[in-house]
């Protein structure tokens, strides 16, 4: 007699029902990690050495972090090519700044020991990449793109950037936009750090690029050519007139570019990959991805020591709301008042 497809489906199913299950049980015994130092400090050629030294916390810790995550008690000594430069002088709530007015410069390297009587000794080192780039000009424009829906829309403005490369070997470059607005007769000054880089560039800079989360681009310069290139791109303009009670204001977009070291480079690529890994409406996308873990450049302890160039250039521009793209926004706007 054959069996039908259900028949044989309800007796799989019943057999799983009645088949034994096996049970362990596991002790997990808790392992108390040890405290390590922390250690984070980013120099330029334009900024003296500050560094700030704290602890890491076990995630029961509930404490006040400023008097738990922050140590006052450390030894920073600062060496420069392996030459003792100074001790850096503490300032309060873990900050340790150089009191020498000493500003650091390419081409050398930089050591930093940080000593505590509890939590040992950590040591990291950096340099600040060789090389000069400029940026020529700022060019930018409102565009006929738009997101959002008809009710609420989101302008985009395009940027051109031209900049003049001289580096001599390959580094990897930041872009970053930030924006202020400045209001006639309001002596308040309006800032949009990480300005949202919304589209990847095109012209000279097609391909290659990381758009990053941090509001960055982020590149190798051997994707430049020697001497003047041009970088399009994208972004969200300051929309800030257009709930403001006033008609005229003048907007500044400033571009900031950095030449990364090597350090500074792991540190933002493994920030991407963090939140590139944390995005709970993917589960899908989360299970695909390696375990992630923060660079880190600092032995005995943790945290980061690096060093960069930038180079900034602004452009400051009249913003009307009678004209253009703030017209119409300022249109909607009262439609849904």
């Amino acid at each position: 007699m054959k069996l039908s497809l259900w028949q044989t489906l309800t007796g799989l199913f019943l057999a799983l029902l009645l088949f034994p299950a096996c049970y362990q049980e596991i002790e997990l015994k808790p392992s108390d990690t040890p405290p390590r130092l922390v250690v984070y400090s980013l120099f330029s050629p334009d900024s003296i050495f500050k560094v700030r030294v704290g602890r890491t916390v076990a995630i029961n810790e509930f404490r006040n972090p400023d008097t738990l995550l922050w140590l006052d008690d450390a030894v920073c000594s600062l060496f420069v090519n392996d030459h003792f430069l100074e001790v850096l002088t503490d300032t309060g709530l873990g900050y340790y700044v150089s009191t020498s007015n000493y500003h650091p410069q390419p081409d050398s390297v930089y050591r930093l020991v940080v000593d505590h009587h509890v939590y040992g000794r950590a040591e990291t080192q950096s340099s600040i990449p060789p090389g000069q780039m400029q940026i020529l000009s700022v060019y930018k424009q409102d565009s006929a793109l738009m997101e959002g829906t008809d009710m609420n829309p989101r302008p985009i403005s395009y940027a051109k950037i031209t900049i003049n490369n001289d580096l001599q070997v390959a580094h990897y470059l930041e872009l970053f936009l930030t924006q202020y607005e400045y209001h006639l007769g309001d002596s308040t000054i309006y800032t949009t750090p990480g300005v949202d880089i919304v589209k990847e560039p095109l012209g000279t800079l097609s391909s290659g690029l990381t758009l990053s989360s941090t509001n960055s681009l982020i590149f190798s310069s051997s994707l430049l050519s020697s001497g003047q290139n041009s970088l399009e791109l994208y972004y969200y303009p300051l929309i800030y007139e257009i709930v403001m009670d006033t008609t005229f204001a003048y907007a500044n977009l400033q571009v900031n570019l950095r030449i990364l070291s090597p350090e500074f480079y792991n540190y933002l690529l493994s920030l991407e990959r963090l939140d590139r890994s944390d995005y709970f409406d993917n589960p899908t996308f989360i299970l695909s991805l390696p375990p992630t873990n923060l660079y880190s450049n600092v032995q005995g302890g943790y945290g980061l020591f690096a060093g960069f160039q930038q180079i900034r250039d602004s452009l400051s521009y009249p913003m009307s709301l009678d004209s253009g793209i703030y017209n119409y926004y300022r249109q909607i706007q009262s439609q849904i008042q």
